[in-house]
């Protein structure tokens, strides 16, 4: 994970010195067309990822965007639509063997940041 996440932290750190270099200054408008420049640039690739897992992995994925403590719980189970426990653990660990999502912790984290924002920014299209 430490990899991804230097990767992504590059990623972001060469965009935005692009924008820098664009506008001649870097304040918070500078980062957030930074971040904006990662997810356009990105955005095929997150869309192919997308895509390449099934219905109940991506339900999985929306869900920890935005959460992701009690993931087993019934509550959380239904506030994101997914039918049994049983599929969130067979999803988590199938998103886990390809490298999308880790646990630490406790937790479940996004390899990459920025697709954990690009769903955000993408769930209400889903």
């Amino acid at each position: 994970m430490l990899f991804l996440l230097t990767g992504s932290i590059q990623y972001l750190a060469f965009e935005l010195v692009e924008c820098g270099i664009l506008t001649g200054k870097l304040d918070e408008t500078s980062l957030q067309s930074a971040i904006d420049r990662v997810l356009n640039n990105q955005d095929d690739y997150f869309q192919s990822l997308w895509e390449s897992v099934s219905l109940t992995q991506q339900k999985t994925l929306k869900a920890l965007a935005f959460e992701n403590k009690n993931i087993f719980s019934r509550e959380f189970l239904d506030k994101h639509g997914i039918q049994t426990p049983s599929g969130v653990q067979r999803s988590v660990a199938v998103l886990m063997h390809k490298g999308i999502i880790d646990r630490q912790h406790g937790e479940f984290l996004f390899e990459d940041p920025f697709f954990r924002r690009w769903i955000r920014l993408k769930a209400a299209y889903f």
